[in-house]
């Protein structure tokens, strides 16, 4: 679900609920809560990298077209999981 855009303001529209994984299951959770509770926020990156290394196995023979720009987010994640802990 997609919040509706405000038009007062120049953000763009918001997810409304976020796929957080668990242990056995998937659960949807308003993105307030997941923006405000670390746990959440870890899960949600943890799956954010498994999906970033499943598309880089997939376009791994077009380098040329997004250059390091895939590898730099990979890196920037994984250093986040690892200051998250």
């Amino acid at each position: 679900m997609i919040l509706p855009q405000d038009q007062h303001a120049n953000e763009p529209p918001r997810r409304a609920w976020i796929s957080v994984p668990d242990s056995d299951q998937t659960s949807y959770r308003a993105s307030g809560e997941v923006m405000t509770e670390a746990a959440l926020q870890y899960a949600v990156m943890k799956k954010a990298l498994a999906d970033l290394e499943a598309w880089i196995d997939r376009y791994s023979t077009l380098k040329g077209i997004c250059g390091n720009a895939v590898a730099t987010a990979k890196q920037q994640l994984v250093a986040r999981l690892a200051a998250s802990v």
